[in-house]
């Protein structure tokens, strides 16, 4: 007789209450709904979340990866870096010779860098020689390196044409290139374009925010800094540049977060329009998995709960434990934040797990 095998997650919780009590964060917050109408149609709420009504949008979370869709691919749009040709990228940025000397004419560097398809190398470690320099994020001595560094990864970049490569690096250089391409650090740039363009600034929303320790969910021990990071982005990179980059440092409470999507989904019409027709265009003639700088629906784990050919579903995971999904059809929305206080390079089965339980409750208030 054949004893079966115990099974490996035997004790692998089933509930999102149950990840909770396990420990893997301290603070969840799950929302979904039409960005039409004023309120959620799901919310569920885990940790010490302030009841009072002037406290409804905290603690505020660090949203990580998920700068790229909401900021970078949002800004690159808007200030039309996105239509940028080569030959005035290299006119601006000479020091981008040696990237852009043998690109193709008939790629546009810009959206290959957005879309994760300009062959820059997933991940760079930029801080060792700021931090052993003491210099500060901005200066002449600062930018000279940060272009060095980004010549110095280019050069381990991965060799296939056509193949898709995440890319934190090509994030980096599109923040760069935003800041130079406006005048304005990316805070500054962020704040100005919610103001001009949503109508409003959320103190909650936004890059390195003027606000208490306790209003930040804490996103676990950094061995660098030596000390639990509240209010710090916990992007090392993104830290040693300064906390402002194009791969990470937006932070954001719940409440911001869903009017911000309002915003560039639904509010201003002009606008949204625009950026949703710019997203639905790369969405079809794209062979990225990264149209727009959004990932795709259909090949992620939302595919698992829904019929991802019923609209344009885009979405996006962030390191911290947090994502985000829409249809750009009928303007449903989900978000998971969390602030996954044992984290890893790779994400491990749990967040995976976790993830899949909000989208499942998510997704069933279509």
């Amino acid at each position: 007789m054949t004893r079966k095998k115990p099974s490996k997650h035997k004790n692998k919780p089933h509930s999102i209450e149950q990840y909770y009590k396990s420990g893997l964060f301290t603070h969840f917050y799950g929302s979904a709904g039409y960005l039409g109408e004023d309120c959620p149609r799901w919310k569920y709420k885990l940790g010490d979340f302030s009841s009072s009504e002037s406290s409804s949008d905290l603690p505020v979370f660090d949203l990580a990866s998920l700068t790229k869709p909401l900021v970078t691919s949002v800004l690159s749009w808007h200030f039309g870096l996105t239509k940028k040709t080569n030959a005035e990228i290299l006119c601006v940025y000479p020091w981008l010779a040696p990237l852009l000397s043998s690109y193709p004419d008939s790629k546009s560097f810009v959206m290959d860098l957005l879309e994760h398809t300009a062959c820059l190398p997933a991940w760079h470690n930029f801080w060792v020689c700021y931090t052993q320099a003491n210099l500060t994020p901005g200066d002449s001595e600062w930018s000279r390196r940060i272009s060095e560094g980004i010549l110095r990864a280019f050069n381990f970049r991965k060799r296939s044409e056509d193949r898709t490569v995440y890319s934190d690096v090509g994030y980096i250089l599109l923040g760069l290139l935003l800041v130079g391409e406006t005048g304005k650090n990316l805070g500054a740039l962020f704040h100005d374009f919610t103001l001009e363009q949503c109508g409003a600034s959320k103190q909650n929303l936004g890059f390195n925010l003027s606000l208490p320790q306790f209003a930040f969910s804490p996103t676990g021990f950094c061995p660098l800094r030596n000390k639990m990071l509240r209010g710090e982005v916990h992007d090392e990179n993104a830290y040693f540049l300064g906390g402002e980059s194009g791969h990470a440092g937006l932070f954001s409470g719940p409440g911001s977060l869903e009017w911000y999507l309002r915003q560039i989904f639904e509010g201003h019409k002009k606008f949204s329009a625009n950026y949703i027709d710019f997203l639905k265009i790369q969405h079809q003639n794209s062979s990225s998995d990264y149209p727009g700088g959004w990932q795709r629906g259909d090949i992620s784990l939302l595919s698992k709960f829904i019929n991802t050919d019923n609209g344009v579903w885009l979405h996006h995971f962030g390191f911290t434990g947090t994502s985000i999904f829409i249809n750009l059809e009928t303007k449903f929305y989900g978000i998971v934040l969390t602030n996954r206080v044992f984290s890893h390079r790779i994400p491990g089965k749990e967040i995976r797990h976790l993830r899949s339980l909000a989208y499942q409750l998510a997704l069933s208030y279509q």
